[in-house]
């Protein structure tokens, strides 16, 4: 069905996972609508006090959450959840002289004829906004920062990169395009510790899905009656695994795909020692097992020549005896 009353939706720039320091544009927009007197928003379901359709801040670990916005009298926006990490000093320092290639919205896993935008931003003193782009190694002849997919088809799965002013080349970002009902889409597929990381449990043709439930190695993590992103503000290594979700698309009941997410970086002693501590107790269990089993072995087998020994030896003359009175 249409809604009657439009409905605002929220942006961040440059992005929705960001680290500590750096600054974040929200803006607030009716799609179609130019304008508006006022605008409200919300963090995490409190009225916060700005009220123009677009405010910058420098972002801490506490504007971690959920924005929503509402320009006049139009519906809500869906929340838009903003991840704030701290970065690691262990972590090798970025390479400021590449390219960073993103994606918006930030899934790397759409359906056919979803749109997704491909942003280029480089790094240098270049006054140019020329930008290369290569899908698949085979050069695109777009030339400017922002790379638009209309109504994605499978020839546009594949890796792509960019290059834009004097930066070198991003590193590559996969995109696959895939046809099913429901379709998880994750914001990492790589996490690291302290990250945040984002699931979604995507309709066919943006379809409503309800009763939808998220599974990280086939536990049940949350369940709403209407969709929502499932987030996890700080990942750490318990969050590697098998994830899917399952919902209600067409009043017909459907279940994703796998979707494997990784953990990236250094394990704490503790996360090795605990291992490294059951397997041991495991070895010296089993080798007590099998010395007991060879003591338990031979104190039968020793019990078994003792009552040999004490048996009473056979006596051939009073056997005779017996068969001559038995006669």
């Amino acid at each position: 069905s249409i809604d009657a009353v439009p409905r605002s939706i929220v942006s961040l720039h440059p992005s929705w996972r960001v680290s500590t320091g750096e600054n974040v544009t929200f803006h607030c927009e009716i799609p179609g609508i130019s304008g508006g007197n006022q605008t409200k928003w919300l963090f995490n379901g409190t009225n916060i006090p700005y009220q123009t359709s677009s405010f910058s801040i420098t972002a801490t670990i506490e504007d971690s959450g959920k924005y929503r916005c509402k320009i006049d009298n139009s519906s809500f926006s869906d929340p838009v959840y903003l991840g704030v990490y701290v970065a690691s000093s262990k972590k090798p320092i970025v390479d400021t002289s590449k390219a960073i290639l993103s994606l918006t919205p930030p899934w790397n896993r759409i359906f056919r004829g979803d749109n997704v935008s491909l942003h280029c931003k480089g790094y240098g003193t270049s006054n140019t906004n020329e930008t290369q782009w290569f899908h698949n190694g085979n050069r695109l002849s777009e030339k400017t920062p922002t790379y638009d997919i209309i109504f994605a088809t499978y020839n546009d799965s594949g890796e792509y990169e960019c290059q834009t002013g004097d930066s070198a080349f991003s590193d590559s970002t996969f995109l696959g395009v895939y046809s099913d009902w429901l379709l998880l889409q994750a914001s990492l597929l790589v996490i690291e510790e302290g990250e945040p990381l984002i699931l979604s449990c995507h309709g066919w043709k943006n379809r409503n899905v309800y009763k939808v439930t998220f599974y990280h190695n086939n536990r049940s993590l949350n369940y709403w009656y209407e969709n929502h992103n499932f987030y996890i503000p700080y990942a750490t290594i318990n969050n590697r695994g098998f994830y899917h979700c399952s919902g209600i698309l067409w009043r017909i009941f459907y279940t994703s795909e796998l979707l494997y997410i990784d953990f990236k970086g250094t394990l704490s002693y503790m996360q090795i020692l605990i291992p490294l501590m059951t397997g041991i107790l495991f070895g010296v269990d089993t080798a007590i097992l099998v010395l007991t089993r060879k003591q338990l072995h031979y104190l039968l087998e020793k019990e078994r020549i003792l009552a040999t020994k004490r048996s009473p030896k056979a006596d051939p003359e009073a056997e005779s005896k017996v068969q001559v009175e038995v006669l």
